[in-house]
């Protein structure tokens, strides 16, 4: 971690011009102060050059005792005298901007502004909610079947986290989990997603339900934990559930952070019976050099790829490619975001093993996903 914040603060001073200023803030943020400008419009475009000049530094890779580690950049301006006056105005405008950079999608630049500001209060309401969300038994999680493409037949879950605010109902993962990510809340909270759905596939096995998989997406700072394999070693022991019926998923992104420490991770996961799955493929680094090394048994291909496929001549290609490469390295494919008839015939006629939509079932309560179990075929 010392070491990649040194090279990161290599690159970012060698973009910088004599006259520029640089500090870091703390964690892995950083602060630079650029000055001396001639004009009201030289600030927007000095700021836009070293912005997209530090954004192609990131898109190359850090060597760190060789080891290829990859790290995007999330950047946030405020200009003064219009974004504040004082130092510590500024900092805390540029700190809304970067966040703002980070819900984008990371790896990007923002401006501030005063809309901003009523984003920022939001953010730290839900950041207060969040940090008594799990004492408070506000979490819940749902499971969405995995279904066998030839028998219509489920062969698995995936579970999936959510919170019910007690002001603001349900809440969308897709406004809480980034955010669990960005102040490190997830760390608990994903411990107690692993062992609530050990708990439950535990529950299932007894119910004789023997072949069910259950599948938990392990974020990115969970999957770097150096505890994280004695955890998962405790919750399984507590609960008397057989590894071979817990899957871990997780982006391509996640597994080219560091490749070696990624492989080792799995590997260990692996030899203890744990199944695992890159999940969203397609949409990170698709390297197909590292793919090989992966100790991974499932491909999910990410449902931006599914929505067109039987509309979409490139779409339609690049699944059937998908497919054809996974068995081709002894891996099952899953496709997820199936919603139609026509994506399903299509994707079975390619001999892809498995599908997750809504064509389906969406995600569902722990009772509504038992009794689906009960029934255990799809007839649509």
């Amino acid at each position: 971690g010392d070491l990649l914040l040194c090279e990161v603060a290599q690159r970012l001073s060698r973009n910088l011009r004599s006259e520029d200023t640089i500090s870091r803030l703390g964690g892995d943020e950083f602060v630079i102060v650029i000055s001396q400008f001639e004009n009201i419009k030289e600030p927007l475009s000095i700021t836009t050059k070293i912005a997209n000049k530090i954004l192609a530094e990131f898109s190359m890779p850090f060597n760190i005792n060789d080891r290829e580690i990859f790290s995007t950049a999330s950047i946030g301006i405020a200009c003064y005298p219009s974004d504040g006056q004082a130092t510590d105005e500024l900092i805390k405008n540029s700190d809304s901007a970067m966040y703002h950079a980070k819900s984008k999608g990371k790896n990007n630049y923002q401006f501030y502004s005063k809309i901003l500001n009523d984003v920022a209060l939001e953010r730290l309401e839900m950041e207060n909610n969040l940090r008594y969300a799990l004492e408070r038994g506000e979490f819940e999680l749902y499971y969405q079947p995995k279904v066998e493409t030839r028998s219509k037949r489920i062969c698995g879950a995936e579970a999936l986290l959510r919170w019910n605010h007690p002001q603001k109902g349900r809440v969308s993962p897709g406004q809480f989990i980034p955010l669990c990510e960005e102040v490190g809340l997830i760390i608990p909270i994903s411990e107690w997603i692993i062992h609530t759905a050990c708990m439950q596939a535990k529950h299932w096995q007894d119910r004789g339900f023997l072949s069910l998989t259950v599948a938990v997406n392990l974020s990115p700072l969970q999957f770097r934990q150096p505890d994280l394999i004695q955890k998962v070693k405790n919750i399984l022991d507590e609960i008397g559930m057989t590894a071979n019926r817990l899957e871990f998923e997780i982006t391509e992104s996640t597994a080219m952070e560091d490749i070696d420490e990624a492989i080792a991770t799995m590997d260990i996961f692996k030899r203890m019976g744990i199944f695992f799955s890159i999940d969203d493929f397609g949409t990170g680094y698709s390297s197909l050099s590292y793919l090989k090394r992966f100790p991974v048994n499932t491909l999910k291909i990410d449902q931006s790829f599914i929505r067109n496929i039987h509309v979409n001549f490139e779409d339609a290609a690049i699944v059937k490619s998908i497919v054809t490469l996974a068995h081709s390295l002894k891996f099952a494919v899953i496709a997820e975001g199936v919603e139609t008839k026509e994506q399903f015939d299509f994707l079975k006629d390619i001999d892809c093993d498995e599908i997750q939509g809504y064509l389906f079932s969406p995600p569902v309560s722990v009772d509504e996903f038992t009794n689906l179990l009960s029934h255990n075929k799809f007839d649509n």
